[in-house]
Protein backbone atom coordinates (compact mmCIF):
# COMPACT_ATOMS: atom_id res chain seq x y z
CA UNK A 1 0.00 0.00 0.00
CA UNK A 2 1.53 3.50 -1.45
CA UNK A 3 1.72 6.10 1.37
CA UNK A 4 -0.94 7.99 -0.62
CA UNK A 5 -3.30 5.48 -0.01
CA UNK A 6 -3.74 5.72 3.42
CA UNK A 7 -5.87 8.18 5.29
CA UNK A 8 -4.81 11.10 6.51
CA UNK A 9 -6.39 13.02 9.91
CA UNK A 10 -5.79 17.19 9.61
CA UNK A 11 -6.13 18.05 13.36
CA UNK A 12 -7.13 21.46 12.29
CA UNK A 13 -10.04 19.96 10.31
CA UNK A 14 -12.93 21.85 12.10
CA UNK A 15 -15.73 18.89 10.03
CA UNK A 16 -13.62 15.78 11.34
CA UNK A 17 -13.65 17.88 15.29
CA UNK A 18 -17.43 18.94 15.01
CA UNK A 19 -18.20 14.95 14.20
CA UNK A 20 -16.13 13.81 17.04
CA UNK A 21 -18.02 16.18 19.46
CA UNK A 22 -21.23 15.39 17.62
CA UNK A 23 -21.11 11.57 18.27
CA UNK A 24 -19.73 12.13 21.99
CA UNK A 25 -22.29 14.66 22.82
CA UNK A 26 -25.36 11.45 21.32
CA UNK A 27 -23.09 8.97 23.03
CA UNK A 28 -22.71 11.08 26.31
CA UNK A 29 -26.58 11.55 26.40
CA UNK A 30 -27.51 8.14 26.08
CA UNK A 31 -25.88 7.29 28.93
CA UNK A 32 -27.15 9.70 31.19
CA UNK A 33 -30.50 8.40 29.88
CA UNK A 34 -30.45 4.90 29.76
CA UNK A 35 -28.39 5.23 33.69
CA UNK A 36 -31.09 7.28 34.72
CA UNK A 37 -33.58 5.05 33.63
CA UNK A 38 -32.08 2.39 34.70
CA UNK A 39 -31.83 2.99 38.21
CA UNK A 40 -35.31 3.85 38.33
CA UNK A 41 -36.33 0.48 36.70
CA UNK A 42 -33.68 -0.66 38.81
CA UNK A 43 -32.82 -2.41 35.23
CA UNK A 44 -29.03 -4.28 34.82
CA UNK A 45 -29.59 -4.27 31.41
CA UNK A 46 -30.33 -0.33 30.92
CA UNK A 47 -27.45 0.02 33.09
CA UNK A 48 -24.86 -2.35 31.37
CA UNK A 49 -26.68 -0.30 28.20
CA UNK A 50 -25.23 3.02 29.74
CA UNK A 51 -21.88 1.98 30.63
CA UNK A 52 -21.43 0.85 27.53
CA UNK A 53 -21.89 4.34 26.28
CA UNK A 54 -20.13 5.39 28.39
CA UNK A 55 -17.13 3.69 27.33
CA UNK A 56 -18.55 4.69 23.86
CA UNK A 57 -17.80 8.24 24.74
CA UNK A 58 -14.42 7.82 26.38
CA UNK A 59 -13.24 6.42 23.30
CA UNK A 60 -15.12 9.48 21.31
CA UNK A 61 -13.20 12.07 23.77
CA UNK A 62 -9.44 10.41 23.52
CA UNK A 63 -10.02 10.77 19.72
CA UNK A 64 -10.66 13.99 19.68
CA UNK A 65 -7.58 15.02 21.97
CA UNK A 66 -5.45 12.90 19.57
CA UNK A 67 -7.46 14.67 16.68
CA UNK A 68 -6.45 17.91 18.18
Amino acid sequence: MAESDEPSLDPADAAERRTLLLVLGINFAQFVVAGVVGLIASSTGLLAVALDNLSDSAVYAVSLYAVG
